[in-house]
């Protein structure tokens, strides 16, 4: 039977069937297929079977939770949501999603409680709302999952080209291009096309031939126009099949660190010309290690990144020294002439100084004539040095040569002319040791160890920690040699593929760019959009309220407490003087010791105010693999910068209530007098009250010792304290809802919660970028 697979899974009571009809056509008409076993199962299927089949085909699975739903403890909407559940746990987020929806203000069950709820209530003002968000939703999972990221090095002399999807979290996959996983960066026009590669120079129909055209001089034909057509050529072999190429394709392609952002605006502009639709151009050096950490390159003997690292990139045409430091990128402006085919041309120059005059003269000629006759020769000439190079034990070319030949069909030639390249060690030697004009008269590796010392006598310049060098150059052993000889505290590193680190990087680049990006706007959308924060602050304060008013009413009692005693026991003479004690005890106590109380009850508060918070980016935090206590904004969480709230002051907010609303309020103190009458009645002040005269002074009577301790002892003080508890409470509260209910109040601490989750997005950044390229182990290092 043909299966016409569905993007959504829609489950349900039997009971909410009216809803789930009316939510899938919803979903329908915003573009989103849904499958609902009212509707899709066809006469005569297997009910369970159609159903566990369509939950294992879907990207969505929704589940309609309601009252109905969660107290069928073994209906068969519980066994679908078992079923999905299982899915979850075997499948990666870009495979499978499940999105519980509430359709009335029910419980959530504990087995959807740390997956993020979206409310859909039929018969309430926030349909409209709930539905929005879930399509939100679901068209950023679809459009992440679809989103195709290329990493595409253009290099000088080699290209290669990597692909990844921003759901993913594999290593990018190179493709083959022309059934190589790098080819030469060369371009020809023929009767069949555009020819790119070994098919450019190997094909006899060929005109035209093209190489060396990755520069910067972009308004050059000679760069513009074979530049254009290669990458034209790549993309028509991305198209059958390799890779997607619509809307939804972003390119991360590769520039020399040196490059100035005018030279990268003018290459963008360059590559849209040529076919790509989405382009972003990015240092090949971050590229080549980006890769190397995400491949395991640096962890074979790294227990932790370097706080220093030296990054060198040695190219066809370039050499680019970067320096990172505290995951700073600084490109060193040096070396970028000191290129590989440089060797080429040296070789090929040797190889034609071996001709006869004869023969050098007539191909010199030639070449003067068609250039694509001597382009073929310097590709034969770099195809020699590679094979050379490609030996880690250079003696074995002691004897027998690298070499090679290129066959030269000329018109109006009877015979061929055969170009032959041959290579032996004292030749290399001799070549790497010989002065060349574009280098001022120093030889290869004079410049290269040259730079090394310029780079690392610069006054700004750490000494690496490591040293990795990628690029095709970095096959050559002695450029690592000579590192070591340089920086001999520096670990030195190389990579294993240079030819495809960068492709692989740039991908990877991309892809953590996209993650990065699309983060933040799920964030900022969650932060922007208030009304979910607003009505977490809002259930949350009475619990703030009720805390504060236990805790501060507790110190103020202690405090009152600590005044009759010091009245009772003789340290205060009269009661005239306790009363003035107590005013001015408490002003001490508002100002020095309720800060303290509010600081421990916010920590708890914020701590309880998170929790909630969480649930409600559980849902984010997952997604982007990250620990789910990232928006923790408690004041002592470790990600939280003191400094930062600090200037916040939220305690402000609250302290400002307790400080100025009651100690200004006389109504303590009556409650305080009330408190003294109460201990004393029954005893001879009640019979003096009655005397006005001798009332009046009373207060100021220096009653003895022993007579006080009479009238006061411990059992009636607690029992007057415990009849004005509620009475201190109850003001304490009145004042407490007074501040806090005012919306200016509201605001703040809103304000507050939402700068502190902005913040904590910025960390978390980096923190995704950080488990983007995290290390894996049992990886080999060539050193």
């Amino acid at each position: 039977m043909a299966f016409n697979q569905q993007e959504v899974f829609l489950s349900y009571a039997r009971e909410n069937l009216e809803v789930a009809l009316k939510l899938r056509n919803d979903l329908i008409k915003n573009g989103i297929s849904v499958w609902l076993d009212d509707e899709d199962i066809i006469v005569g299927e297997k009910w369970r079977n159609k159903i566990k089949e369509q939950i294992n085909q879907t990207n969505f699975f929704i589940t309609l939770v309601s009252s109905v739903s969660i107290n069928k403890k073994d209906g068969y909407v519980q066994e679908e949501i078992d079923m999905a559940l299982n899915l979850l746990s075997q499948k990666t987020r870009d495979e499978f999603v499940v999105l519980p929806v509430r359709i009335d203000d029910c419980n959530i069950p504990e087995k959807l409680s740390k997956i993020h709820m979206i409310d859909v209530f039929p018969n309430h003002d926030g349909y409209t709302k709930g539905l929005k968000k879930l399509i939100i939703s679901i068209w950023k999972y679809k459009k992440e999952k679809n989103l195709e990221i290329i990493g595409f090095d253009l290099g000088h002399g080699e290209t290669a080209i990597a692909v990844t999807k921003l759901s993913s979290i594999a290593e990018p996959q190179i493709v083959d291009i022309n059934g190589k996983k790098s080819t030469i960066t060369a371009v020809a026009l023929s009767s069949e096309g555009i020819l790119i590669g070994e098919d450019a120079y190997c094909s006899d129909t060929s005109v035209n031939l093209d190489i060396f055209f990755k520069s910067p001089k972009l308004n050059d034909p000679n760069v513009n126009k074979p530049l254009k057509l290669f990458v034209e050529k790549c993309l028509e072999i991305l198209q059958k099949g390799k890779a997607k190429l619509d809307q939804d394709t972003w390119f991360f392609v590769g520039c020399p660190s040196g490059w100035t952002e005018s030279y990268i605006k003018n290459y963008e502009q360059v590559l849209q010309e040529a076919g790509m639709t989405n382009v972003c151009v990015r240092s090949e050096s971050r590229a080549a290690f980006l890769e190397a950490k995400e491949t395991g390159r640096l962890s074979e003997s790294l227990t932790k990144l370097p706080d220093s690292l030296l990054i060198i990139d040695i190219g066809s045409s370039t050499t680019d020294f970067t320096t990172v430091a505290n995951s700073e990128e600084s490109p060193l402006d040096f070396g970028n002439n000191l290129g590989c085919s440089l060797l080429d041309i040296a070789i090929f120059e040797r190889a034609l100084k071996s001709l006869s005059t004869e023969d050098q003269e007539k191909l010199n000629y030639l070449f003067s004539l068609n250039f694509a006759l001597k382009a073929k020769c310097l590709l034969k000439c770099r195809e020699v040095k590679e094979k050379y190079f490609s030996k880690e034990n250079e003696d074995s070319w002691i004897k027998s040569p690298a070499k090679g030949v290129e066959i030269l069909d000329i018109a109006d030639e009877i015979e061929n002319i055969y170009f032959e390249i041959k290579i032996y060690k004292q030749d290399m030697e001799e070549i790497l040791n010989s002065p060349l004009d574009k280098l001022q008269g120093k030889t290869w590796k004079e410049m290269f160890a040259d730079t090394l010392r310029v780079c690392r006598d610069l006054k700004e310049f750490q000494l690496p920690e490591l040293i990795l060098m990628t690029g095709g150059g970095s096959r050559m052993l002695f450029t690592s040699e000579i590192c070591k000889s340089i920086f001999p505290e520096s670990k030195v590193i190389v990579g294993l593929e240079p030819a495809l680190s960068v492709a692989k990087g740039l991908a990877l680049l991309g892809r953590i760019d996209f993650k990065i990006k699309s983060f933040k706007a799920e964030v900022d959308d969650f932060i922007e959009d208030r009304e979910d924060i607003d009505i977490i602050i809002d259930e949350a304060l009475p619990k703030l309220i009720e805390e504060l008013t236990s805790s501060l009413a507790l110190e103020f009692l202690k405090n009152i407490h600590k005044c009759i005693l010091d009245w009772r026991d003789g340290n205060v003479e009269t009661l005239e003087t306790l009363e003035k004690l107590f005013q001015s005890s408490n002003l001490i106590y508002l100002n020095n010791e309720s800060q303290n109380i509010i600081n421990i009850n916010l920590k708890d508060w914020l701590a309880y105010l998170g929790s909630q918070i969480e649930s409600l980016t559980s849902d984010i935090c997952d997604k982007y693999r990250i620990s789910r206590t990232t928006f923790n904004i408690s004041l002592n969480h470790q990600n939280l910068n003191l400094d930062y709230l600090g200037k916040i002051e939220i305690t402000e907010i609250i302290y400002s209530a307790i400080l100025y609303k009651l100690n200004i309020n006389d109504s303590f103190l009556k409650i305080v007098g009330a408190l003294l009458a109460s201990i004393f009645i029954g005893s001879v002040i009640e019979v003096l009250s009655g005397i006005s005269r001798l009332a009046k002074n009373f207060k100021k009577w220096n009653i003895p010792i022993d007579f006080r301790k009479s009238l006061l002892n411990d059992v009636k003080i607690k029992y007057a304290m415990e009849k004005v508890d509620n009475e201190i409470k109850g003001k304490i509260k009145e004042e407490l809802i007074e501040v806090l209910d005012r919306k200016e109040t509201r605001e703040q601490i809103s304000k507050y919660v939402r700068d502190v989750l902005y913040q904590q997005a910025e960390i978390a950044s980096v923190v995704i970028r950080r488990a983007e390229t995290k290390f894996l182990q049992n990886t080999n290092l060539r050193k």
